[in-house]
C-alpha cells in the first residue's frame, strides 16, 4: 500500500465518496465498474475548502503515486480538466469513502 500525508489522504477519500455518491457502490469492485470519481481541481477547492495552489501541489503528488488520472478534458465542460481515481487508488483506499 501506499504511504499517503494527510492531504493526500483526504483528497483520495474526496475521490471515492465522489464516486459513492454519483453511483451508490458498496464495493471497490463496483465502483471499478463504473468509475465515476471524477472531480476537477476547481471541484476540490470546494469540496476540501483548499486553495489552487495547495490542491495543485496534492494532485500532483497523487499523480506522481498513480492513485489519480487526469482525463485530458471535461465531459462537464468545465475550464479546468476532471480528474479520477485509478484503480490502485479505489483498490487500496475505498474504505475511506
Amino acid at each position: 500500500m501506499t504511504n499517503l500525508t494527510e492531504k493526500e489522504t483526504k483528497m483520495i477519500a474526496a475521490f471515492i465518496r465522489e464516486g459513492v455518491n454519483c453511483m451508490g457502490a458498496t464495493s471497490a469492485e463496483g465502483l471499478l465498474d463504473d468509475n465515476m470519481t471524477w472531480m476537477s481541481a476547481t471541484d476540490l477547492c470546494m469540496e476540501l475548502g483548499w486553495t489552487k495552489q495547495e490542491v495543485g501541489g496534492v494532485m500532483s503528488a497523487l499523480s506522481e503515486k498513480g492513485l489519480i488520472v487526469d482525463s485530458g478534458e471535461s465531459a462537464r465542460e468545465a475550464r479546468d480538466n476532471d480528474w479520477y481515481a485509478s484503480e490502485k487508488a479505489i483498490l487500496a483506499f475505498f474504505h475511506l469513502a
